[in-house]
């Protein structure tokens, strides 16, 4: 019998329920949004893994080198004095570096934001593709393809505010909590102050106060060892639960959302003229 560490070592230790896919598809699949507990043996990411990838990312941002790693403090994306607020060899655990900074941004709240898991640690997105190996063989190979991002926050919301993307969102929770509110796409459909930099890049709506919009809203909550499910079409935005929040998350870039979103950008453009 294969040792437990072989066993992990397949990648067999973060594939779900052989009945966990074909539930999840028939039920909330591309039709609804929902929290619901992470389904596999062993945790997608844990703290110490996340703080590691960013740790070799802000080294190489201070060194120079190309480094796919955001700092945005309250509404805004740092773009001057960033190396000493990313994390470095100091800093030892999550909290530490949050704390670290926020003492050095005299205590504004900051969100860090990666989308290069994929290039940063094989063995992330080797589980990530282990993870969904199920799904795909429900939806189809070529449906779309996976990204896998972090997101280390402590911000009231969302920088960039209420937006969608082309991916069906899966954000399993690492520590603290996570809030999402999302909204069918009808909800903002027809507002005229959506804003797009190209046909296939996400949307976002200029200058909403959501909460006019809170009841139509879908309330996505969880704590650490959950997942926040969306699809693609949803609007969202996170909200503060009063804690840090740290997610890795498993975007699936649906071939059909991204045409989708490129007709409606050139329809947008038509109707401008």
């Amino acid at each position: 019998m294969p040792s437990l560490a072989a066993f992990r070592k397949s990648g067999f230790a973060f594939v779900p329920p052989a009945d966990f896919w074909p539930r999840f598809v028939e039920r909330f699949w591309e039709r609804e949004a929902t929290t619901l507990p992470y389904p596999a043996e062993q945790p997608l990411m844990s703290e110490a893994e996340a703080l590691a990838i960013f740790r070799g990312l802000g080294e190489r941002f201070r060194a120079g080198g190309e480094a796919d790693i955001d700092l945005y403090v309250e509404n805004g994306l740092l773009k001057s004095d960033v190396g000493r607020n990313l994390p470095a060899a100091g800093d030892r655990d999550i909290a530490g570096y949050q704390g670290r900074v926020t003492e050095q941004l005299g205590g504004r709240q900051f969100s860090l934001v990666t989308n290069s898991v994929r290039k940063e640690s094989r063995e992330h997105f080797r589980r990530v593709k282990a993870f969904t190996r199920g799904l795909f063989e429900l939806i189809g190979a070529g449906a779309g393809w996976l990204g896998a991002d972090i997101f280390l926050s402590n911000t009231l919301k969302t920088a960039f505010g209420v937006h969608r993307d082309s991916a069906s969102n899966f954000s399993y929770i690492v520590s603290g909590r996570k809030r999402m509110l999302v909204w069918p796409y009808e909800v903002f459909a027809g507002r005229r102050d959506q804003r797009c930099a190209g046909p296939k890049k996400n949307v976002f709506i200029d200058d909403l106060n959501y909460e006019s919009y809170r009841s139509q809203a879908t309330v996505l909550e969880g704590g650490a060892g959950e997942m926040l499910y969306w699809p693609a079409s949803y609007w969202h935005v996170s909200e503060s639960t009063g804690q840090p929040s740290l997610v890795f998350n498993v975007p699936i870039y649906l071939e059909s959302a991204v045409n989708r979103m490129a007709a409606e950008y050139y329809q947008r453009k038509l109707a401008a003229l």
